[in-house]
C-alpha cells in the first residue's frame, strides 16, 4: 500500500479484519513507519517499490497524487506496473486516473477509486438513516453528477 494518511488508515484496518498481509510505503518513510508501527503491518521504503511490486498480488494507492486538477501525475511509471497485479487507486476524481490507465495497459485488474467511495456513501446513508440505499442507487447518482 502507498499512502500514510487517513485513506491509508481505514484500507489498513479493513484489510487486517480480513487478514491480509500489509506492507506501507510512502514518499515521506518517516509518516509510512508510524503508521505500520501503529498497526502493526510491515513497512519498506519507496525507494524499494520496484521489489515490493515484485512480491505483492495487490497494489493500493492511497495518496491522492492523480487527483484533478493534477490528472496527468501517477504515483508509480509505467515500468514500475508488472502483468498480473490487482491495481486499487483510490482517487475518484477522475476514476480513471494515470496509474489504472497504466495499470489496465500492463494487464492488471483494476479497481477504481469511485467504488470505495460508493460503498462508503451507502453505509454512511444506512447509519443515519437506517435504509440501505443500495450501491446500484448509489452508483447511478454517482455518475449522474460526474457526467458518466
Amino acid at each position: 500500500m502507498i499512502g500514510a494518511g487517513g485513506a491509508a488508515r481505514a484500507v489498513i484496518f479493513g484489510l487486517k479484519n480480513e487478514g491480509a498481509d500489509i506492507t506501507i510505503t510512502n514518499r515521506t518513510n518517516e509518516k509510512a513507519k508510524k503508521l505500520a508501527d501503529e498497526f502493526k503491518v510491515q513497512f519498506d521504503k519507496f525507494s524499494n517499490m520496484r521489489n515490493l511490486i515484485k512480491k505483492c498480488d495487490v497494489l493500493i494507492n492511497t495518496t491522492s497524487v492523480g487527483m484533478s486538477p493534477n490528472i496527468n501525475e501517477s504515483i508509480l511509471d509505467e515500468k514500475d506496473m508488472e502483468k498480473g497485479k490487482i491495481v486499487m487507486d483510490l482517487v475518484y476524481k477522475p476514476a480513471n486516473t494515470k496509474l489504472i490507465a497504466m495499470a489496465k495497459k500492463k494487464g492488471c485488474t483494476t479497481i477504481t477509486g469511485d467504488r470505495m467511495l460508493i460503498y462508503q456513501a451507502v453505509r454512511q446513508f444506512e447509519l443515519w438513516t437506517g435504509i440501505n440505499p443500495g450501491f446500484e442507487n448509489m452508483e447511478r447518482e454517482l455518475n449522474k453528477k460526474v457526467g458518466k
